[in-house]
């Protein structure tokens, strides 16, 4: 496993942007105490710390791939306002009545032990890498083919990070059914997941 402690963090994400094998566990691990800091700084009813350092992490790998080193900032600079501006879109969001704070966040820790953006549980084993991509493909392929058009565009723009009625705006749907598709996603994705 190559080492990335030398690395800064622009190069960093240009391994990870390579595909290099474990660069983005290690971004991930290097940012998990300024990203526990932020989330430290925000309260949301019914969620807690864990919760908005997970959807801190989830923006910090989203932003790996929407950083633009030309635009004259660091990438901590962008992270930061990355991970501020959705935690604050979550803590607007669940002030609104016909909108709330997703149930089901995916944390990251999870998805790393089951093996989709990890590669330790085969040490280093390319043919155990080769089958793990496999099994991760599969999976987004049982996604895709679960839900229909209007559900992939809302669940794209939704995973970009876009607010309920920027997505209602883009696909031509109300916010409410907006909320309601992710929910019906939600439900769905648990049980083919689970099966």
């Amino acid at each position: 496993m190559e080492d990335f402690k030398a690395c800064t963090d622009e190069e960093l994400v240009k391994k990870i942007k390579a595909a290099t094998p474990f660069a983005l566990e290690a971004l991930l691990e290097r940012y998990r105490v300024f990203v526990n800091s932020i989330a430290r700084r925000y309260f949301i009813v019914g969620s807690g710390v864990e919760d908005l350092a997970q959807e801190g992490l989830i923006t910090l790998s989203r932003a790996v791939f929407t950083y633009d080193e030309n635009k004259n900032a660091t990438f901590k600079t962008y992270v930061n306002v990355c991970i501020n501006r959705r935690i604050y879109d979550l803590i607007k969001t669940a002030g609104t009545p016909s909108k709330k704070v997703p149930d089901d966040i995916v944390y990251i820790d999870s998805i790393l032990e089951d093996g989709f953006l990890a590669t330790e549980g085969n040490g280093g084993n390319p043919e155990g890498s080769f089958i793990e991509n496999e099994s991760y493909l599969a999976l987004l392929d049982k996604i895709n083919s679960a839900l229909d058009s209007e559900e992939r565009a809302v669940l794209k723009l939704y995973l970009d990070g876009i607010s309920y009625s920027e997505i209602a705006a883009r696909v031509g749907i109300t916010t409410k059914k907006v909320d309601n598709t992710l929910q019906k996603i939600k439900k769905n994705l648990k049980k083919l997941i689970n099966s």
